[in-house]
């Protein structure tokens, strides 16, 4: 539907999950401010900025649920 109206949204959230799933680019924001962007996959599975290292290592694993 984007490509065929030509629309683009803007999606805010801390899920990351979701974001992997829909979005193609991606923005993370500090403090009003622009730290990283790139490709949603380029930044989620290689991201540059310490604030977005600290973003994707909060993310639970479910290993780590399992072990408690």
């Amino acid at each position: 539907m984007q490509t065929d109206l030509g629309l683009a949204y803007v999606f805010i959230t801390h899920d990351l999950a979701v974001v992997r799933q829909v979005t193609d680019r991606v923005y993370v924001l500090k403090d009003g401010a622009i730290v990283e962007h790139a490709a949603t996959e380029k930044v989620l599975d290689d991201p540059q900025h310490p604030y977005t290292r600290r973003l994707i290592g909060s993310i639970p694993h479910v290993e780590s649920m399992t072990r408690r």
